[in-house]
Formats: structure tokens, C-alpha cells, sequence
């Protein structure tokens, strides 16, 4: 069971206020309806209704699917590292990065209180945990865009695959939307994006892997795992393999700028997220 209040007004449908507010496709929010798993102010609700601020929401799913973004701070952001150019920030999942319509709290949030120079340079989806880069000058932003034209930005990923991945898979496509929530592969084996899978470890019934990406794209990781016959363990967007929301393990922790590698296994949540993931 997870507890919330609303702490803004909204004129959106309770459904569709809440599936934009966790990320949830409105299928899964329809079941969870249909299921009388949401509660509104302790009492049974109908989803076309329009809930108020001060409202108190209760969703019957599991304990660990945890809400860090509806927090009143930006308390579970943490700056790992920094340097003269940039700014590395840890994000929780269930954060978002980018100011999207919804997202009352976000990394660029956050970076626009620290200081309004500060430029964010790159995402994470907001079920995705890890670390992010900003810019903290014009010339770092250009620096880096230019360097990642170019290939020579390298992201490291620690994932937990469905399945057991015996041996390591190169994924190469381009993408097109599907609907507001998936994207799908468009051109396999060609295309501008490459994932690069590498196991590590089998855990009960998945395997424990690392992931290279370059210029990422939406779900780039989520989809490549799961169009190679490994989608992540969890994911409910991808992986057919399960019929309720969840949550997926996805850990941004390295990278690599023209050389310079920026790794964050020992300063980041990395390993613990990973066990609480396993609990």
C-alpha cells in the first residue's frame, strides 16, 4: 500500500491525473480501478471524478513501489560529484529529470534553484535511477553537445534483465512513438542508436547486466532489452512476461566523456538500490 496527498489543484480526471503523475499506462490504471485498489480519502472512487488539493490517496500495490517525487523538497537529489564544467546529481526513481506537464518536482527543478545557469544535458526516465550530468557554464554545454555528435560520450548502465542472457547482445535502430507512453523500434539493425548488453550475474530468474549506450533515445534501453527477448525485469511498459505495474531496476553509474570516466558504483545508491530491488 502506498499513501499520498495531493498537494496541488488539478481540473484533470482522477485516472488521468494519476497516470500522468506515476507514469502508469491508463490500462493499468483502469485495472487498478476496476480492482477498487484506489482509494480516495479512505473511501471507494469512481475515476472521472476530480480530486482536490489536500485529497489523500491510497493505491493497494507493493510496499517497495516507493514515491520520492511527491515529497515537498528536492531532499532525495543529491550532488555525487563536481568539477569546474559539471555538475553530476543522483536521481531516485519515480523522479522526473525534465519540467514536463505534471512533473511538480524535477532535476531541472531543482538545478534552477541552485543556480539558473546550470543547464541539465541529459535525462533519465522517470522510473530509471541514476546519475545525471549539467553544465555549469555555455562553454561546458557546448563542450559536451559537441562531444556527444560525435560518439565520444559513452553511458553505463547496470540493469536486471528477464531472463538468463548467456551471452553479450549489440542492439542497433532508430525509434517512432507509439501512443503517448511507448515508443517501438522503426528500422532494426540500422539507425543512429546502439545498445551494448553484457551479463554479469544470474539472480533468480533474470540476469544482473551491464549496459553501454552513446546518444540515447525514450526508453532506448527498455525497448532494445525487450525487442532481443530480454526485457527488464518488472517493467510493465515492455515486458510481457508480467500483468500488473511494477517496478524495474535501471541504474545509470558511469560515464565516459572523451576519455575521462566519471564512475559512481562506490559514491552512488547503486548496490543498495539493487538489494532493495531484490527484496
Amino acid at each position: 500500500m502506498i499513501k499520498f496527498s495531493i498537494y496541488l489543484n488539478t481540473s484533470l480526471r482522477f485516472d488521468k491525473y494519476l497516470s500522468d503523475l506515476l507514469h502508469f499506462s491508463r490500462n493499468n490504471i483502469f485495472q487498478l480501478f476496476k480492482d477498487n485498489k484506489i482509494k480516495l480519502n479512505g473511501k471507494d472512487v469512481n475515476k472521472s471524478v476530480i480530486a482536490q488539493k489536500g485529497d489523500v490517496v491510497e493505491i493497494d500495490i507493493s510496499q517497495n513501489y516507493h514515491l520520492p517525487f511527491l515529497e515537498s523538497d528536492f531532499s532525495k537529489l543529491k550532488v555525487i560529484f563536481e568539477n569546474q564544467e559539471f555538475l553530476f546529481i543522483y536521481k531516485p526513481p519515480l523522479f522526473h529529470s525534465a519540467n514536463l506537464k505534471g512533473s511538480f518536482y524535477s532535476v531541472e527543478s531543482y538545478l534552477s534553484k541552485v543556480n539558473s545557469n546550470y543547464v541539465l544535458l541529459n535525462r533519465l526516465d522517470f522510473n530509471t535511477e541514476g546519475i545525471l550530468i549539467a553544465a555549469k557554464s555555455k562553454e561546458a554545454f557546448y563542450r559536451y553537445r559537441a562531444f556527444e555528435k560525435s560518439d565520444k560520450i559513452e553511458k553505463y548502465y547496470i540493469a536486471f534483465v528477464d531472463g538468463y542472457l548467456k551471452k553479450p547482445l549489440e542492439i542497433q535502430s532508430d525509434f517512432i512513438s507509439k501512443g503517448v507512453k511507448r515508443v517501438k523500434i522503426s528500422s532494426f539493425g540500422l539507425g543512429k542508436h546502439k545498445t551494448f548488453i553484457n551479463p554479469i550475474a544470474f539472480y533468480n530468474g533474470g540476469t544482473l547486466a551491464d549496459i553501454k549506450i552513446f546518444r540515447g533515445a525514450r526508453h532506448q534501453i527498455r525497448v532494445h532489452s525487450a525487442s532481443s527477448g530480454y526485457p527488464l525485469m518488472g517493467d510493465f511498459l515492455y515486458n510481457k512476461n508480467i500483468d500488473k505495474a511494477g517496478s524495474y531496476f535501471l541504474f545509470c553509474y558511469k560515464y565516459n566523456i572523451d576519455g575521462a570516466i566519471f564512475d559512481f558504483t562506490e559514491s552512488s545508491p547503486l548496490k543498495s538500490s539493487f538489494k532493495k530491488f531484490l527484496i
